[in-house]
């Protein structure tokens, strides 16, 4: 993690090549500086990793992190330069030492926080994924918020982006299971467990897969990505209709072998719902990255293609086809 300080000059940039050579660029200008501040003056425990912030449609910043002690919701509405302008509030315990909690945020179209998280509570001999939304005021008190178990596991996420919302404001949950995810949804009065559905999504050719992130396109159509631990390969799942009928999923592999840990992958969609991935390659420095994209049934591998994202602008270079 880099520390950006307010007023620090930043430091001459440079760029990767793929064959690993580093090309100096032009220093950027010397009078560029950073606003911060911290939500926790004094720190009484060290803020675990990692946070997640979203940003709504009128512009307010909302922020979900935990420390040992507790998950933290903080919003700003304006002007989130002036620490003034935060309210910041502890929700929930953590639960015990060996909870993963990776606390997960959402927000909805009117500007309401959803979260999610995963725990295990003292006296409980099970770990859970955790879900709560506030309607109103949700920086001002936890009473605010309402909380429920959604399913029991001890399969624990592995980044922040297993939990999202759809466009119409309906939360979505996915992990992995052998050979396999499952995927749990939820339409209305989502503090209620039983009003939250599993459906059991195979991927027979994929031992484990894991590191699950979901993103869905502008029809409300679920997209995952994710990695397979016996190919070490990207692997690609999507459903466009009905998709509580596990039948409705397809699944694919794309890219192998890559360098996997957590944050290394990322996939979002454009606005016509096309998916967009970010990876890592598996070379010795793991320090090549790649896009990839498809803008045409991205279930069959030969249409994905990818080239090299952040290499020398006068010695791009693509890869082949995937």
């Amino acid at each position: 993690m880099l520390a950006l300080v307010a007023g620090a000059t930043v430091a001459r940039a440079q760029r990767q090549r793929p064959e690993g050579n580093i090309e100096a660029q032009d220093a950027a200008a010397t009078d560029i500086t950073f606003a911060h501040f911290s939500l926790q003056d004094p720190m009484m425990n060290a803020v675990w990793q990692p946070s997640h912030t979203v940003v709504d449609g009128l512009g307010g910043v909302h922020l979900v992190f935990n420390d040992r002690d507790n998950i933290y919701y903080a919003h700003c509405a304006l002007n989130c330069s002036d620490p003034d302008n935060w309210l910041e509030l502890p929700l929930f315990a953590t639960g015990t030492w060996d909870s993963m909690n990776e606390p997960t945020l959402g927000v909805d179209a009117g500007g309401r926080p959803r979260l999610m998280w995963y725990t295990e509570y003292s006296g409980d001999t099970d770990s859970h994924y955790y879900y709560a939304e506030c309607n109103a005021n949700c920086a001002d008190s936890a009473a605010n918020w309402t909380s429920v178990a959604v399913v029991t596991t001890s399969v624990y996420p592995e980044n922040i982006r297993y939990f999202a919302l759809d466009t119409q404001g309906r939360p979505r949950l996915v992990y992995d299971m052998m050979k396999g995810f499952y995927y749990l949804t939820c339409d209305a009065h989502c503090t209620t467990a039983s009003n939250w559905h599993t459906t059991t999504v195979s991927m027979p050719d994929f031992l484990w897969p894991n590191a699950l992130q979901l993103v869905f396109d502008p029809y409300d159509r679920p997209r995952v990505l994710g990695f397979d631990d016996n190919t070490s390969a990207l692997i690609y799942a999507e459903c466009n209709s009905s998709c509580s009928n596990a039948a409705n999923w397809g699944s694919v592999g794309l890219f192998a072998p890559i360098y996997w840990p957590y944050y290394s992958f990322a996939l979002r969609l454009d606005a016509q719902g096309h998916p967009r991935i970010a990876y890592h390659d598996a070379n010795d420095d793991n320090n090549v990255l790649y896009y990839a994209w498809s803008n045409a049934l991205p279930l069959t591998a030969a249409r994905g293609h990818s080239r090299y994202c952040c290499v020398n602008q006068n010695n791009e270079q693509a890869s082949n086809d995937a």
